[in-house]
Protein backbone atom coordinates (compact mmCIF):
# COMPACT_ATOMS: atom_id res chain seq x y z
CA UNK A 1 0.00 0.00 0.00
CA UNK A 2 1.52 3.00 -0.58
CA UNK A 3 1.69 6.30 1.64
CA UNK A 4 0.66 9.55 0.82
CA UNK A 5 3.30 11.75 -0.05
CA UNK A 6 2.75 15.81 1.16
CA UNK A 7 5.89 18.16 -0.02
CA UNK A 8 5.69 20.83 3.15
CA UNK A 9 6.91 23.98 3.28
CA UNK A 10 9.98 23.08 5.05
CA UNK A 11 10.43 20.03 2.68
CA UNK A 12 9.83 22.67 -0.53
CA UNK A 13 12.94 24.92 1.03
CA UNK A 14 15.24 21.85 1.30
CA UNK A 15 14.37 20.75 -1.92
CA UNK A 16 15.04 24.38 -3.31
CA UNK A 17 18.48 24.17 -1.41
CA UNK A 18 19.52 20.80 -2.93
CA UNK A 19 18.51 22.29 -6.54
CA UNK A 20 20.56 25.02 -5.77
CA UNK A 21 23.63 22.88 -4.30
CA UNK A 22 23.31 20.73 -7.46
CA UNK A 23 23.52 23.93 -10.33
CA UNK A 24 26.52 25.37 -8.33
CA UNK A 25 28.23 22.30 -8.18
CA UNK A 26 27.76 20.49 -10.96
CA UNK A 27 30.16 17.06 -11.69
CA UNK A 28 32.13 17.49 -14.34
CA UNK A 29 33.05 14.93 -17.22
CA UNK A 30 36.90 14.05 -15.30
CA UNK A 31 34.78 13.69 -11.80
CA UNK A 32 32.49 11.32 -13.65
CA UNK A 33 35.11 9.36 -15.61
CA UNK A 34 36.76 8.58 -12.02
CA UNK A 35 33.56 7.54 -10.31
CA UNK A 36 34.12 5.07 -13.53
CA UNK A 37 37.44 4.13 -12.51
CA UNK A 38 36.80 3.58 -8.68
CA UNK A 39 33.25 1.73 -9.30
CA UNK A 40 35.59 -0.19 -11.39
CA UNK A 41 37.77 -0.96 -8.55
CA UNK A 42 35.09 -0.99 -5.99
CA UNK A 43 36.00 2.41 -3.93
CA UNK A 44 33.02 4.34 -5.56
CA UNK A 45 31.68 6.92 -2.90
CA UNK A 46 28.06 8.05 -4.54
CA UNK A 47 26.80 11.43 -4.59
CA UNK A 48 24.24 10.81 -2.75
CA UNK A 49 26.94 10.31 0.59
CA UNK A 50 26.86 14.37 0.15
CA UNK A 51 24.50 15.56 2.36
CA UNK A 52 24.30 18.25 0.46
CA UNK A 53 22.65 16.73 -2.74
CA UNK A 54 20.12 14.61 -0.23
CA UNK A 55 16.69 15.34 0.11
CA UNK A 56 15.05 13.95 3.32
CA UNK A 57 11.61 13.53 2.82
CA UNK A 58 9.54 12.89 6.46
CA UNK A 59 7.38 10.03 5.30
CA UNK A 60 10.28 7.42 4.33
CA UNK A 61 11.96 8.70 1.43
CA UNK A 62 15.42 9.91 -0.02
CA UNK A 63 15.94 12.27 -3.42
CA UNK A 64 19.48 12.61 -4.63
CA UNK A 65 20.16 15.19 -7.47
CA UNK A 66 22.74 15.93 -9.40
CA UNK A 67 23.80 17.43 -12.74
CA UNK A 68 26.30 15.72 -14.56
CA UNK A 69 28.44 15.86 -17.62
CA UNK A 70 28.59 12.15 -19.58
CA UNK A 71 30.29 12.48 -22.93
CA UNK A 72 26.81 13.00 -24.76
CA UNK A 73 26.40 16.09 -22.97
CA UNK A 74 24.97 17.05 -19.47
CA UNK A 75 22.54 15.80 -17.95
CA UNK A 76 19.81 16.32 -14.28
CA UNK A 77 20.26 12.92 -12.49
CA UNK A 78 17.71 12.28 -9.90
CA UNK A 79 17.58 9.17 -7.76
CA UNK A 80 14.36 8.54 -5.28
CA UNK A 81 14.60 5.50 -2.70
CA UNK A 82 12.94 4.79 0.61
CA UNK A 83 14.94 3.29 3.71
CA UNK A 84 12.13 0.72 4.29
CA UNK A 85 13.55 -2.33 2.17
CA UNK A 86 11.00 -3.15 -1.09
CA UNK A 87 9.40 0.12 -1.05
CA UNK A 88 9.91 2.44 -4.16
CA UNK A 89 7.58 5.80 -4.92
CA UNK A 90 4.38 6.23 -6.73
CA UNK A 91 5.48 8.45 -10.62
CA UNK A 92 2.72 10.70 -8.81
CA UNK A 93 5.51 11.23 -6.07
CA UNK A 94 8.54 11.35 -7.82
CA UNK A 95 6.79 14.22 -10.34
CA UNK A 96 6.00 16.05 -6.98
CA UNK A 97 9.75 15.49 -5.76
CA UNK A 98 11.00 16.96 -9.17
CA UNK A 99 8.66 19.77 -9.20
CA UNK A 100 9.80 21.03 -5.96
CA UNK A 101 13.73 20.71 -6.84
CA UNK A 102 12.02 23.40 -9.88
CA UNK A 103 13.54 20.50 -12.37
CA UNK A 104 11.20 21.16 -15.05
CA UNK A 105 10.20 17.53 -16.45
CA UNK A 106 8.08 14.72 -15.25
CA UNK A 107 9.23 11.05 -14.81
CA UNK A 108 7.98 9.98 -18.27
CA UNK A 109 10.14 12.87 -19.66
CA UNK A 110 13.35 10.72 -19.03
CA UNK A 111 15.97 10.27 -21.78
CA UNK A 112 16.95 7.50 -19.62
CA UNK A 113 15.51 5.39 -16.71
CA UNK A 114 16.23 2.17 -14.33
CA UNK A 115 16.54 0.61 -10.66
CA UNK A 116 18.81 0.28 -9.11
CA UNK A 117 20.10 -1.72 -6.01
CA UNK A 118 21.16 -0.05 -3.40
CA UNK A 119 21.60 -2.72 -0.67
CA UNK A 120 20.06 -6.24 0.02
CA UNK A 121 16.28 -5.40 -0.60
CA UNK A 122 16.29 -1.69 -1.35
CA UNK A 123 16.33 0.11 -4.59
CA UNK A 124 16.22 3.64 -6.37
CA UNK A 125 14.98 4.92 -9.08
CA UNK A 126 17.11 6.62 -11.00
CA UNK A 127 15.88 9.04 -13.84
CA UNK A 128 18.21 11.28 -16.32
CA UNK A 129 16.54 14.09 -18.24
CA UNK A 130 18.90 16.64 -20.71
CA UNK A 131 20.18 19.70 -18.77
CA UNK A 132 20.24 22.91 -20.85
CA UNK A 133 20.52 25.68 -19.09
Amino acid sequence: MAAPLFIIPAVREQAKAVADYARANKVGIHAMMRSVKAAADGKLVPLGHDDNRVLRIPVGFYAVYSIEQHPSGWYHHFSMSSPNPGRLPVPEGVDMVLEAMDIPFKHDDACKAWIEEISEGRSAINLMFPFNE
